[in-house]
Parts: C-alpha cells; structure tokens; sequence
C-alpha cells in the first residue's frame, strides 16, 4: 500500500478553513465517488482504492491517504493536484 502525507500551514479562521476543505470534500464526491465524513476536526474519506483522512487544526491541514495497489501508479498525480488545491485554498 502506498501513502501520500501531505501538511500545509494556514492563517485561516476555523469558518473558512473548514469551508475550504468543505469545498475539497465535494469535489472528490462529484468527481470520483468518495464518501466523506466529519468526525470533529476530522473529514474521512474513502472509496475503493483509497482511504484517508484530512485533520483540521487551528494553523495547520494534515492529508493523509492510503492508495491501493490500482491507485499506485497515479501517485505522483495525486500528490499533485492535492498539493495545487490546498494551497489554492489555503492561501
């Protein structure tokens, strides 16, 4: 299994961090079929392949995911595009 950790710093409030990482979650969902869930400060997220989890702290996100062995290949690109959205919408 492969695992993609990604941390961004943030000068948010907790209303707009929470929006934008909000705004992330539907994107998956009407992308490519991830549930997402809040557990506190906590978005869970999963579908075949994936799973992982978007902690949310006063100044910092914290991604991490977990790719199946399908998903492997596409790495790079995920680390990518998560990396280019968040700091589109943490800046």
């Amino acid at each position: 299994m492969s695992r993609i950790d990604i941390q961004r710093s943030h000068a948010l409030t907790p209303e707009e961090v929470h929006a934008a990482i909000d705004e992330i979650a539907q994107s998956l969902t009407a992308k490519y079929g991830v549930r997402c869930a809040w557990q506190g400060g906590v978005l869970d997220f999963s579908r075949p392949g994936v799973e992982g989890s978007i902690t949310v702290t006063t100044h910092e996100v914290h991604l991490r995911a977990r790719l199946g062995l399908a998903m492997r290949p596409f790495k790079p690109v995920i680390e990518r595009e998560i990396e280019r959205y968040l700091d589109q919408r943490l800046a």
